[in-house]
C-alpha cells in the first residue's frame, strides 16, 4: 500500500465528465482484467484460509488453482500474473507454466505477465546489481515466451531511489539531472533485456511510478526502444504532475495496459492529509465513470486490470463495472 502527502492535481469527482469528452452513439466495450496476488495463493496455503494460527504449506499452492479460482470469482477473462511469486514461492509461476497454458485454452482467457520488482534495480549505478535485476528480467521472459500468448509484460523500470528523489528539497534542475543520470542506466537494461530475449519491444509495457514524473523523464525509452506504456491511474494521481488523462492522451496508441484503482484521501491528526492508492474503484478521488468512459472514446482494446489489493473491493468493483454498464 503506498501513501503519499496530497499532491495538488484536480482529480476529484465530476472534474472530468463524459459530456466533456463527447461519448455517445454506440459504446466501445472495454477489455477488463485483474491481477492476482499472492494473497490468493496464501489462502490456498493456509488450508483456504480459515486456520490463522495454522503453519502455512506452500507445497499445496498451485498456480492453476489459483487462477482458476479468480476466474471463477470474478468471470474475468484476462489475469495478470506476478512473477515476484517465483522468488516468494520458489519458482511456482515458471514450475506451472505448462498447466496455465493448458487452463488458458481449456477456459480462453489470456494472460499478461508483471515482472519481478521486489529488490530489483534496473537504474542502479552499482553494475553488480543492475546485472542481477536485468538477468531476473531475462529470466522470466524466456520463460513465459516458452508458453507463448503472453499479452504483455509490465515492467517496473524506476524504483524507490529514483521515486525519492521527487521528495529532495532542491530545484528542480537537479532533480532532472539525477533521473536523467538513473534512467540512462534503466535504458541499458532494457537495451539489453530486449536484445537477450528477443521479444518483440511493444510487449513490453514500462509502468509510470509515483515519484518520477513519467512523460518528462520515461519518454525517451517509449520513443526510442518501441516498448509500450502501463499507466497506473493511482501512481499518477499520487505522482502529480499528469492526470491519468493527460496520459491517455499523450501516448494515445502507445499506452497497452492500465492498472485500475481508486486514490482514497485520508486525514490523519485533523490535518494531515495522503493519497492512499490501490482501492475500489467505487469510491475514490478519481472519477472512474468518466475515465473509462474516456477510454471508450478512443476505442481503447487493450487490457484495463483491475489492481485492488482488497478480495472484497475486488469484488464490489466488478459488481460496480456491472451496475454501470461496462460490464
Amino acid at each position: 500500500m503506498n501513501t503519499r502527502i496530497e499532491p495538488p492535481i484536480g482529480t476529484k469527482p465530476g472534474a472530468i465528465g463524459a459530456t466533456q469528452i463527447g461519448v455517445g452513439g454506440g459504446r466501445h466495450k472495454l477489455r477488463f482484467g485483474i491481477t492476482v496476488d499472492i494473497q490468493a495463493a496464501l489462502e490456498l496455503a493456509m488450508g483456504g484460509g480459515g486456520a490463522k494460527n495454522a503453519v502455512p504449506r506452500f507445497e499445496n499452492v498451485d498456480p492453476v488453482a489459483v487462477v482458476r479460482q479468480a476466474y471463477e470469482r470474478h468471470g474475468i477473462k484476462i489475469i495478470e500474473l506476478p512473477a515476484d511469486a517465483n522468488y516468494v514461492l520458489s519458482n511456482i509461476l515458471t514450475r506451472g507454466l505448462v498447466p496455465l497454458g493448458k487452463l488458458r485454452d481449456e477456459l480462453g482467457i489470456e494472460y499478461t505477465i508483471h515482472l519481478p520488482f521486489f529488490n530489483l534495480a534496473l537504474c542502479s549505478l552499482n553494475h553488480h546489481i543492475r546485472a542481477a535485476s536485468i538477468e531476473t528480467i531475462v529470466e522470466n521472459i524466456k520463460a513465459c515466451e516458452q508458453m507463448g500468448g503472453i499479452n504483455n509484460y509490465v515492467l517496473h523500470v524506476t524504483g524507490d531511489i529514483e521515486d525519492s528523489i521527487n521528495t529532495f528539497d532542491i530545484d528542480m534542475h537537479y532533480k532532472e539531472l539525477a533521473w536523467g543520470f538513473f534512467l540512462d542506466k534503466g535504458y541499458q537494461s532494457l537495451e539489453e533485456i530486449i536484445s537477450r530475449t528477443g521479444v518483440a519491444p511493444a510487449k513490453i509495457c514500462v509502468e509510470n511510478m509515483e515519484g518520477v514524473p513519467f512523460s518528462r523523464t520515461c519518454d525517451i525509452l517509449v520513443n526510442d526502444l518501441g516498448v509500450s506504456v502501463c499507466l497506473d491511474v493511482g501512481h499518477a494521481i499520487l505522482q502529480g504532475e499528469e492526470h491519468p488523462v493527460d496520459i491517455m492522451t499523450r501516448w494515445k496508441d502507445k499506452v497497452h495496459e492500465i492498472h485500475l484503482h481508486n486514490v482514497l484521501q485520508k486525514t490523519y491528526q485533523r490535518r494531515v492529509r495522503v493519497y492512499d492508492d490501490h482501492h475500489g474503484i467505487r469510491h475514490g478521488v478519481l472519477d472512474v465513470v468518466a475515465f473509462l468512459h474516456h477510454l471508450e472514446a478512443m476505442e481503447f482494446k487493450h487490457p484495463v486490470l483491475l489492481e485492488i489489493e482488497k478480495q472484497q473491493e475486488v469484488v464490489d468493483s466488478i459488481a460496480y463495472l456491472r451496475e454501470t454498464g461496462f460490464l
